[in-house]
């Protein structure tokens, strides 16, 4: 829930957003996420729902240098992180990690 422009803006920063994974092993996922929008004004997170290996339990998320939120969620016995992640921000980096 936000403000009408506040929504607006995040509209528009998510359709205009592109997804890239750079790549993927058996204790990490790295993509980078960027939009075509004017990153003074454009600079909301967004979510980004990813499907984790079955072996991952719990998971971390960085964005650049910085840790950012992640939850996991279970739909259809498959595990999913929702990342809250910034478009042309950095590299996001999610790492299983034991509970």
């Amino acid at each position: 829930v936000g403000l009408f422009r506040e929504v607006g803006l995040y509209g528009q920063e998510r359709d205009t957003a592109t997804l890239k994974v750079l790549g993927s092993s058996a204790q990490e996922i790295r993509f980078s996420l960027t939009d075509k929008m004017d990153d003074k004004r454009f600079n909301f997170p967004l979510t980004v729902k990813v499907r984790l290996p079955t072996a991952w339990q719990a998971v971390s998320a960085r964005q650049g240098k910085k840790t950012t939120a992640v939850s996991v969620v279970e739909h259809e016995g498959k595990r999913y992180a929702l990342v809250q992640a910034t478009p042309d921000q950095g590299e996001v980096l999610l790492r299983s990690k034991k509970q």
